[in-house]
C-alpha cells in the first residue's frame, strides 16, 4: 500500500448524506445558526444514532467500495460505525494525537474523513507529516510529555487539510492530527471512520464486532430493533443521553440496527410504551436501557415480565448485557 495514508483526496458524493441530515437538523444553510452550546451535545448523539440506521449503511458501502479500491484490495476490515462530529466556532474538536495511542486503535489503521460543510483553515482537520510525527511521538514517549505539550509542539509542524464538500481525506495513524482553536464563525459537520487491513494487528478492538470485514459478497446482516430508554428506579439519575449511549454501545457490539428509540412514560401502574411495542412488533428485538430502572415488587412488573419473557423478538437489558427472554 504505498503512497497511502499520505493525505489523499477522494471523491466522494456527499448530496444524499446531507439530505439524511438535513431530516434531522433542518436546512442545510441554517446549520449554522441552528446548532449552538445549548444542543451540541443533543444533535451530535442523534448524528451518531443516524450513522447506525440501515439506510445510512447502505451509503457506507458505497463508500467502503470506492475505500477498497483506494487501498487496493478486495477484503478489509471497516469501522462498524462511522462517527459524528460537530466543531462549534471557538472550540476545538480533539487535540494532537494518535489513535493507536489516544483510543487504542490498531498502528496500522487508515483514517478517512469527510465534511459535510464547507471548510477554512480554522475549521478543518490538521495533519502532521510521517516524519515529524515520529520525531514527535518518540520525545513524548522519552520525556513523559503532557498533553497540552504535545499539542503545542504537533501544533508547529501541522498544516491544514483544506478539503471541498464532496472530498474525502485519507490519511494514515503514522501521522499526528488533530484540530485548532475555530476562531471563524463557521460551524463544521465531519464524518470518519478508521479502515485495517487483513492479517493487521487490531489493537484493543474487537474484529466482528469494533471493526467488521468487508467483501463485495457481504451483505447487511444488521438486525433491526427498537430500543427504550427508562429514567426510572434506581436509575433515575442516570439521563437519557447517558442511557443511550449505553443502549447504543451495545447494538453495536451484537449487531442491532436501532430503527426506532422511545422512551417509558412515567407515574403509571403500566408501562404503555412497552406494551405497545410488544403488541405491534411482536418479531422485532427490543433492546431495553436496564431493569433496574423498574420496580421488582410491583403488580406492574410482574405483568410486563411475562410478556417480555413470551415476547418473540429477542428482549435485552443493555447495562446488565441480559437476555431476558430465552
Amino acid at each position: 500500500m504505498k503512497n497511502i495514508g499520505i493525505g489523499e483526496k477522494l471523491k466522494i458524493n456527499c448530496r444524499s448524506i446531507i439530505k439524511d441530515f438535513e431530516k434531522l437538523l433542518g436546512p442545510e444553510y441554517n446549520w449554522n445558526k441552528k446548532i449552538n452550546f445549548s444542543n451540541w451535545a443533543e444533535y451530535t448523539n442523534k448524528g451518531n444514532q443516524l450513522l447506525k440506521t440501515p439506510s445510512f449503511n447502505d451509503k457506507y458501502r458505497k463508500i467502503l467500495f470506492m475505500v477498497g479500491k483506494h487501498m487496493q484490495v478486495k477484503d478489509f476490515y471497516y469501522q462498524a460505525y462511522p462517527t459524528f462530529r460537530i466543531q462549534l466556532p471557538n472550540t476545538k474538536s480533539v487535540s494532537f494525537h494518535r489513535d493507536d495511542i489516544s483510543s487504542g486503535h490498531a498502528e496500522n489503521i487508515f483514517n478517512f474523513w469527510f465534511p459535510l460543510t464547507e471548510l477554512n483553515q480554522k475549521n478543518c482537520i490538521w495533519i502532521v507529516d510521517k516524519k515529524n510525527s515520529n520525531t514527535l511521538i518518540k520525545k513524548f514517549k522519552k520525556e513523559h510529555l503532557t498533553f497540552e505539550e504535545l499539542d503545542i509542539l504537533a501544533k508547529r509542524k501541522a498544516k491544514p487539510a483544506i478539503i471541498k464538500k464532496n472530498e474525502m481525506l485519507c490519511f494514515s495513524n503514522k501521522t499526528l492530527h488533530g484540530t485548532v482553536d475555530n476562531k471563524s464563525d463557521k460551524m463544521r459537520i465531519s464524518i470518519d471512520f478508521r479502515c485495517l487491513a487483513i492479517n493487521e494487528d487490531p489493537g484493543k478492538k474487537i474484529l466482528g464486532v469494533d471493526y467488521i470485514k468487508f467483501s463485495k459478497k457481504i451483505k447487511n446482516l444488521l438486525k433491526k430493533c427498537t430500543s427504550v430508554i427508562f429514567q426510572s428506579g434506581d436509575l433515575s439519575h442516570i439521563g437519557h443521553n447517558a442511557q443511550r449511549a449505553v443502549i447504543n454501545d451495545f447494538a453495536a457490539r451484537n449487531n442491532f440496527s436501532i430503527i426506532r428509540e422511545t422512551s417509558e412514560w412515567h407515574h403509571l401502574n403500566f408501562y404503555p410504551v412497552i406494551l405497545d411495542i410488544l403488541k405491534k412488533t411482536p418479531d422485532m428485538p427490543v433492546l431495553i436501557f436496564s431493569k433496574s430502572s423498574f420496580d421488582h415488587k410491583s403488580d406492574a412488573w410482574k405483568e410486563l415480565s411475562l410478556k417480555l419473557k413470551k415476547h418473540k423478538g429477542e428482549v435485552y437489558f443493555c447495562l446488565e448485557n441480559e437476555l431476558y427472554n430465552r
